[in-house]
């Protein structure tokens, strides 16, 4: 006897219906668009339909119903987008993002294949392709969950058609251990607690790595952000000799202003690598203090530590210094870079 192997499918549905897709999902209905009436890709008695029968039908109902002239191209298109719908079967695996919300992706299990919605009302609805599938199955991950939940999420962006047949195997593992977590996050309350706690603990691992970074390494990423941004480097490792120092010393023109006036915004950034809590993290206020002669500068101290110090936050807030620390730190790294 011949084992049918198991297969993965990435469904993209419109973002205008997550709602509507995400309450259907949640009813064992997975549906896609592209499905008003007279596009099915099987009759009621379980034909498939010919591919140059059901072109002439989708031609005539996106004339009818949404008044959209469809080319033969773009028919054929559609149908070859839409015919993995026809391979799906039951125990085949599904993943579908942005839902139920951006940042997330649902899995669940096929229980039966395709059919058309010939009744759902109103009568010109669209989304009336679906595949059931098993309401106990669904496992909603936001994309910073753990390392499966990233390898999917990465992995999400090589399948952009509305129905993708994934043959990724790093992405099948992947799926694979995440359908077997106990967690279901199906309440969207639980959904934003789970996306907290997941980011924090992604920040936190971003943060440890940047605390075990070599000599340099750190400081090089803040350089290339502040450039990234727009920030022009004027002066490196700058010491006045009596105290005053700054790691970086930007330039910055002012948005809409630097097109009628001429002065810029001078930046002075000091860069500190450390672990735990710097007990001497209010020499930094000290340095950018004494080294910022510009009234007007803006001082910025950067440190890869969990947390300053009490003292140095309020010396901080006494001479104007901003202060980037701790998981703040490992956001600057994690969305900029």
């Amino acid at each position: 006897m011949t084992t049918v192997e198991k297969r993965y499918f990435v469904f993209r549905t419109a973002d205008s219906e997550k709602d509507f897709i995400w309450s259907e999902l949640q009813q064992g209905r997975l549906r896609q668009g592209w499905g008003i009436p007279g596009t099915q890709l099987k009759e009621e008695d379980g034909t498939i339909v010919n591919k140059d029968v059901w072109k002439q039908r989708y031609k005539q109902a996106a004339q009818n119903i949404w008044e959209d002239s469809v080319t033969d191209q773009e028919a054929e298109s559609r149908y070859w987008i839409l015919y993995p719908l026809l391979e799906a079967k039951e125990g085949d695996i599904v993943v579908v993002p942005k839902v139920p919300t951006w940042g997330h992706f649902v899995i669940a299990r096929v229980t039966y294949g395709y059919s058309f919605d010939f009744n759902l009302k109103p009568d010109d609805a669209d989304f009336r392709h679906k595949l059931m599938v098993d309401p106990n199955s669904l496992r909603v991950f936001p994309h910073y969950t753990n390392e499966e939940t990233l390898i999917v999420a990465g992995k999400l962006r090589g399948y952009q058609k509305a129905v993708n047949n994934v043959w990724d195997e790093k992405m099948k593992e992947a799926i694979e251990r995440l359908l077997e977590t106990e967690d279901k996050t199906i309440g969207s309350k639980d959904i934003d607690r789970i996306f907290r706690e997941s980011m924090e603990e992604l920040l936190r691992k971003v943060l440890h790595s940047v605390q075990n970074y070599p000599p340099g390494t750190f400081e090089s990423l803040v350089k290339g952000i502040f450039e990234a941004s727009g920030y022009e480097l004027v002066r490196s490792h700058f010491f006045d000799g009596s105290g005053g120092d700054a790691d970086f010393v930007f330039s910055l023109k002012p948005p809409i202003l630097s097109e009628v006036a001429s002065k810029s915004l001078t930046v002075y950034v000091q860069v500190k690598n450390k672990k735990g809590v710097d007990n001497g993290d209010v020499n930094g206020i000290d340095q950018l203090t004494k080294i910022a002669k510009e009234p007007d500068a803006l001082k910025i101290l950067i440190s890869s530590a969990d947390n300053f110090t009490e003292e140095c936050i309020r010396k901080a807030e006494e001479n104007g210094v901003t202060l980037i620390g701790g998981l703040d730190v490992a956001r600057l790294l994690l969305f900029k870079i």
